[in-house]
């Protein structure tokens, strides 16, 4: 059970992307992946 019902959560553009300003393949997997774990605990994102 997770510590949270609910949670809101706001990304930037900046925080995903690389050095060439554009969207991070890698990083976009980390988050999906942590909010997927998220999803997966019941938690409302």
């Amino acid at each position: 059970m997770s510590k949270y019902k609910r949670i809101l959560l706001k990304l930037s553009g900046e925080a995903l992307a690389n050095t060439e300003n554009t969207v991070d393949p890698d990083t976009l997997s980390k988050v999906i992946s942590i909010i997927q774990s998220a999803l997966d605990q019941k938690v409302e994102v």
